[in-house]
């Protein structure tokens, strides 16, 4: 694997800059992935996370509507091949 880097679409936010901060959707903050540039940075070699698929959210507890960072790609929507 090389060091290669390539900027690709932010799965958290879907390159859109900005998550929503309540389960109600009042209201929006820069997202906290990418920092709010809608991108993120990953070896050319990353392909779409398996575990999330992309989308960089995965449901945490019994809730079916609420989600947290996916732990394995960290947000972005990109994981190792391996």
């Amino acid at each position: 694997m090389t060091n290669d880097l390539t900027s690709r679409r932010c799965g958290y936010c879907k390159g859109r800059k900005r998550v929503l901060k309540s389960e109600y959707g009042i209201s929006t903050i820069g997202c906290p992935v990418c920092k709010s540039t809608g991108v993120v940075n990953v070896p050319q070699e990353y392909f779409v996370c398996g575990r999330c698929d992309g989308t960089g959210r995965v449901l945490s507890g019994y809730a079916s509507n609420k989600t947290s960072v996916c732990e394995v790609c960290e947000g972005k929507g990109w994981s190792n091949p391996d």
